[in-house]
């Protein structure tokens, strides 16, 4: 498995999320709708090989980001509402293919254009087999 198939991993556990806002995926088009969507964004860490064999598990990680974006001067109500969505749906535990949530997090909410954004952390790591 490499960091493709791990980020492809988050990216189907997120699809399946039920009810799920409109997506913004990266790289892909997207043309924002009047109200709520959701934006995601890869941050990986630098990947370590924790055993000193050239074949030996390597250790994956880094943040799947989630941003909840709603227009400016409403009320919060529905972006919390898909933040916990969200944060329920990416609770800790294995999503498959080796890769393990560890934690999320939700951040300060943050002016973004004509948009109020709460990003929303989502900690994962997998260690696979480096053969």
């Amino acid at each position: 498995m490499s960091a493709k198939a791990i980020t492809s991993a988050l990216n189907a556990h997120l699809a399946a999320m039920a009810d799920r806002p409109p997506t913004a995926w990266p790289n892909a088009t997207f043309d924002p709708p009047s109200g709520l969507y959701i934006r995601v964004d890869g941050l990986p860490r630098e990947t370590d090989a924790p055993m000193l064999g050239d074949d030996s598990a390597l250790d994956y990680g880094g943040i799947y980001q989630i941003t909840v974006m709603t227009p400016l001067g409403g009320y919060e109500t529905a972006a919390l509402d898909a933040v916990e969505q969200i944060t329920d749906h990416f609770h800790r535990g294995d999503i498959g293919d080796g890769v393990r949530i560890r934690k999320t997090s939700v951040a300060p909410a943050l002016k973004d254009g004509n948009r109020w954004a709460i990003p929303v952390s989502v900690y994962y790591r997998a260690i696979l087999s480096g053969a």
